[in-house]
């Protein structure tokens, strides 16, 4: 239902996600043991089940994947509360849907996962970047969401911990649906890009300098 495949060239490996709504973990009737979920490279590791209905109804979706030293982070989004069985346990009217934060492991191994948000509205769009300033050596990301009709920015350590917000960035800058917006350049600075509207023609970019000199 969606995908994400990230490249780590310091491990020289692929990170293959996907949400599904359906299998690997669903056997027998669908009416009744439908279920969905969050996996790595297939089936190899399980992130996260979500209510689903073996038919395209899926209660989760991933956001954006950032490379960190040794793996990756993930952002989606999905409801916190435990996934039910059965084609009936998908009702978008109670899908309250959240961020969700994950790290993953040079084996595809995940870490648990972190709610960087619990709010009664949906949030949705997530994304994630590694953030290495020059004056901190730790292991920092930045990651954004879409939720309340604005876009939102926030500061986390390894362990999905708030160092710094969220702030609101009411329109000073957004991003599109399901894009995977941000990268990091070699100097540390991270910048995406974005149309506010389909046919728009005026490019957007937005860049959040890091204080560090350009490696080369």
């Amino acid at each position: 239902m969606s995908n994400l495949l990230r490249f780590n060239p310091g491990l020289d490996s692929f990170m293959p996600a996907c949400v599904t709504d359906c299998f690997p973990g669903t056997s027998g009737d669908f009416a009744t043991n439908a279920i969905g979920g969050i996996y790595l490279n297939h089936n190899q590791s399980h992130v996260l089940d979500v209510d689903a209905g073996c038919n395209g109804d899926v209660a989760g979706e991933l956001g954006g994947a950032g490379l960190a030293p040794n793996g990756w982070v993930m952002t989606f989004n999905a409801h916190q509360a435990p996934a039910t069985v059965g084609q009936g346990s998908y009702d978008p009217s109670t899908m309250n849907q959240d961020i969700g934060f994950v790290a993953i492991d040079s084996g595809m191994q995940p870490g648990a996962v972190v709610w960087l948000t619990e709010t009664p509205g949906t949030e949705d769009d997530a994304t994630a970047v590694r953030w290495q300033p020059s004056d901190d050596g730790s292991e920092q990301y930045v990651v954004g969401w879409h939720g309340d009709a604005t876009h939102w920015l926030g500061r986390v350590d390894a362990a999905g911990t708030f160092l710094e917000g969220p702030i609101d960035l009411a329109g000073a800058a957004a991003w599109g649906k399901r894009d995977d917006p941000m990268r990091a350049h070699d100097n540390g600075d991270v910048s995406w890009a974005w149309f506010d509207d389909p046919g728009s023609t005026a490019l957007h970019v937005a860049r959040l300098r890091s204080g560090s000199a350009c490696g080369g």
